[in-house]
């Protein structure tokens, strides 16, 4: 689906907006990205010993149904008393934590999880079978504080591509700033290249100056590589270690453009910086450039959900690069790359605010809704937690959705015009009703949990 945008258009000109861009958030399409792990994918997980497949999310809340936000939650071995995985509840209070990720075989080991203050899940449910809702008393809120983090491939091999990325990344903090003033917001970049070149890595640490983001990004050029695979460790290792992430911040995204993979050798180093970037709660949304391949689309997408992000690709209706490979999913809408990095910075750092039922940002997030194929109503809505949809067509499935897109849960029903929804024990908020037709046309509706 191309989101009105004429391919090619101002191609020619070194301007913003003008790369193009698809979207996949495998959390959205959790079964389809099982199925691709199964099968296409098999061999790159087998290769890059990783497996993103044995999940288990976390609803962190207080007892007045606020989530809980900023939180470090861990997976435990109840057994050896071992962390298999730490992460960090998101502007959402969820967290993602996961079992078995780096492909030491599909274990039968009981877990336990449990949040920075000691609160306990003693049997949690992988995601097949629900999401483990834990108990915080912990009162609500959220700090204003948001890090941003720019991390760019440098070499040779991006320079059909880099000064454009370089304009779009200058518009984008520049837009983030401007849309956001309310917020302490720090921005930074990491331009790598790799082992033997002039430079290996060159780090801005975070600004709250405006002009010192955007220069550093603009004196940047492409150079270097020689081989495929680049320093994307070093690069990684730079911007978790070096860069003054603030832990009490709402938010922390880590931006990686890039076209290649690391080196093999480099395996155990990024086994390390993924899980460290997890419990940092740093999101990595990687944005695949020319010249990716399905090896790389694979490692992108794994990081992506180990650290709760998204993955990210630009399309070929630019015009602009050489080929790019279009990602491994049923259906994508194409928009502009400029838009796309916005919208995901606005889901990943919009906060409902518990006290007055408003948020701390200025704007709600940008939710796709496509239109209303089925006419479906939901009543009544706002909802303190039930509610009814009908609809005029058959449905063949309905799922309830965060205003990310993330699936929460699947509702089944005998009659496919009538679902019934239970969502009372989810924090206040937006959510989305995501149906599919019987002709296999998807459609979104808001619904509103007041509690």
């Amino acid at each position: 689906m191309l989101d009105n945008i004429t391919p090619g258009k101002d191609s020619g000109k070194l301007m913003n907006q003008v790369l193009t861009a698809g979207e996949v958030n495998d959390f959205n399409k959790w079964k389809m990205w099982g199925d691709l792990s199964d099968n296409e994918f098999k061999k790159w997980s087998t290769g890059w010993g990783i497996a993103a497949t044995k999940r288990y999310t976390v609803q962190l809340q207080n007892a007045n149904f606020a989530a809980i936000i900023s939180q470090p939650v861990y997976l435990i071995n109840k057994k050896t008393g071992e962390k298999v995985w730490s992460a960090v509840s998101d502007n959402t209070g969820k967290a993602e934590l996961w079992a078995d990720y780096f492909a030491k075989g599909n274990s039968i080991t009981e877990y336990i999880i449990k949040d920075g203050d000691g609160n306990t899940i003693n049997d949690p449910l992988t995601f097949d079978k629900g999401i483990n809702h834990l108990l915080s008393k912990k009162s609500c809120g959220a700090s204003n504080q948001v890090d941003i983090a720019f991390v760019v491939d440098a070499t040779s091999s991006m320079g059909d591509e880099i000064e454009y990325l370089k304009f779009e990344m200058e518009d984008v903090i520049r837009s983030t700033f401007n849309n956001h003033p309310g917020l302490d917001l720090k921005v930074g970049s990491v331009f790598y290249r790799d082992i033997g070149d002039e430079y290996v890595t060159k780090l801005l640490d975070f600004q709250s100056d405006l002009l010192k983001a955007t220069n550093f990004v603009k004196l940047q050029r492409d150079a270097g590589g020689g081989d495929i695979p680049e320093a994307v460790e070093k690069a990684l290792d730079v911007a978790l270690s070096q860069m003054s992430w603030r832990p009490e911040a709402r938010t922390r995204i880590m931006f990686i453009f890039l076209d290649a993979p690391p080196h093999d050798y480099a395996k155990n180093d990024m086994y390390r910086l993924i899980a460290k970037a997890a419990a940092m709660g740093v999101r990595i949304v990687p944005v695949a450039c020319s010249g990716s391949d399905k090896n790389n689309e694979f490692l992108l997408r794994s990081m992506a959900l180990a650290t709760n992000g998204t993955y990210a690709f630009l399309t070929n209706h630019s015009g602009v690069g050489n080929k790019h490979t279009e990602a491994s999913t049923d259906s994508y809408n194409v928009e502009l790359l400029n838009n796309l990095l916005q919208r995901v910075i606005q889901q990943f750092i919009y906060v409902r605010d518990c006290k007055d039922d408003k948020s701390v940002t200025q704007q709600e997030p940008i939710v796709r809704q496509p239109e209303n194929l089925a006419k479906i109503r939901i009543y009544p809505n706002p909802t303190q937690g039930k509610a009814m949809i009908a609809s005029d067509k058959e449905l063949k499935e309905v799922y309830i959705s965060d205003f990310t897109g993330k699936l929460l849960m699947k509702l089944s029903s005998t009659n496919k015009n009538s679902w019934s929804i239970n969502i009372t024990g989810f924090p206040s908020g937006t959510y989305l009703v995501r149906y599919v037709t019987s002709d296999n046309k998807w459609g979104t509706e808001k619904l509103v949990l007041i509690h």
